[in-house]
């Protein structure tokens, strides 16, 4: 994907692209944990939900809480759609541009009605925002398959 998206495509661009997207990552990642240590300190126990190490009744906590829903809420719907295309792929050997008339179009909204009901019924059953977090991750990685 990142190739098709560059203009003049080299591959000294597209290694030069994902060299410095990985960069990135390294600073951002770097910041968080070197924040996640002031923050906390080195010897303290930090939860895996690290929310959970601000207490209940802290603005902060209750802000981010809020942000990583609103995050979950606009992130489900793109994660959703190659998850519904590899199921019709896997299970029907179609994928998003097989179905076509009728027919097609009730087995894509019965499939996205099946994914965003199991979605909350894993949801429901979670003990924790990790384990959304983690089912979450697992259902984007069902691209990288497909």
């Amino acid at each position: 994907p990142v190739y098709g998206e560059l203009e003049r495509r080299s591959v000294r661009r597209v290694s030069w692209a994902l060299g410095l997207q990985t960069l990135t990552c390294l600073v951002l990642y770097i910041l968080v944990g070197i924040c996640g240590l002031r923050l906390f300190g080195a010897d303290q126990n930090v939860p895996g939900d690290i929310l959970l190490g601000f207490g209940p009744s802290s603005r902060t906590a209750l802000a981010l809480r809020a942000t990583v829903g609103t995050s979950c809420v606009f992130v489900f719907p793109l994660l959703s759609l190659p998850c519904r295309s590899t199921i019709d792929h896997l299970l029907f050997h179609g994928g998003g541009a097989a179905a076509v008339g009728r027919k097609g179009r009730i087995r894509h909204i019965l499939e996205a009605a099946a994914l965003v009901m199991t979605a909350g019924f894993v949801a429901r059953c979670a003990s924790g925002l990790g384990a959304v977090t983690a089912i979450t991750g697992a259902t984007g990685g069902a691209p990288f398959f497909y």
